[in-house]
């Protein structure tokens, strides 16, 4: 796989320390998608998700061309793909970034964030 591909994975690794000399402005807050809307208390009450499209092949094609065209606007995390396009599920979402990265469209920005390889957000590799 080309240095720069965003890699299929489902590997963690948080260091949550911020050394006292620098500042907090150069860290960001982890965010997770639907902390917002998904509460427990709800759930327990009865609380019902609503329908979400499932993800038939052509389903999955026409929301991996939405996302890159997303993309193509904004670098996003993921969590700000899952809520952009919550009328998908999760695995017509999973799917649509998978066919993206089989198809090398997928890359990152300097902050991690997906965005089109070769696009203005693009990190660029180091010259060897």
């Amino acid at each position: 796989m080309p240095p720069g591909v965003v890699p299929t994975g489902a590997k963690v690794g948080v260091d949550a320390t911020i050394p006292e000399d620098v500042p907090r402005e150069g860290y960001e807050r982890i965010t997770y998608a639907y902390a917002d809307t998904a509460k427990i208390a709800d759930y327990v009450k009865g609380k019902q998700d609503r329908a979400m499209q499932a993800g038939d092949a052509d389903t999955v094609e026409t929301l991996a061309h939405e996302i890159i065209t997303a993309l193509d606007a904004s670098p996003l995390y993921y969590t700000e793909i899952a809520e952009q396009f919550s009328n998908y599920n999760f695995n017509a979402i999973a799917r649509a970034l998978g066919h993206l990265h089989e198809t090398e469209l997928l890359w990152q920005d300097s902050k991690g964030r997906m965005c089109r390889r070769g696009s203005q957000f693009a990190v660029k590799l180091p010259a060897r």
